[in-house]
């Protein structure tokens, strides 16, 4: 059974390394990316039925925090992708289950799943 997922993070590379990790992965299928935080917001319907949903956090227009409370509802599974540890009690209220600090390398992705 493959998962589908959506990335989402305003850096490009960050993406591309999300992507690719994704991909790599044995069951997880990548079904959108968003560099916009705001086209994400406004695209993902309840009804896209997202597996697991993988954030950033520092983003223009919306930080992660925010956008994750609006996707909550929206996916099974809720990962943050950070560069930012201060941010992990906040992604926890948010009932996150996953907090992975950048950089993050395939071992420590797979272990995160």
């Amino acid at each position: 059974m493959n998962l589908k997922c959506i990335a989402i993070d305003d850096e490009e590379h960050a993406l591309e390394v999300m992507i690719d990790h994704i991909e790599e992965m044995p069951g997880l299928y990548l079904e959108k990316s968003y560099t916009n935080p705001i086209s994400a917001l406004t695209e993902i319907s309840a009804s896209d039925k997202v597996d697991i949903v993988f954030l950033d956090i520092d983003m223009p227009g919306i930080n992660g925090i925010d956008l994750g409370k609006s996707l909550r509802d929206k996916t099974k599974y809720l990962v943050y992708t950070t560069a930012h540890p201060d941010y992990a009690l906040q992604a926890f209220d948010v009932q996150s289950d996953q907090y992975l600090l950048k950089p993050i390398s395939f071992a420590k992705f797979a272990l995160g799943i």
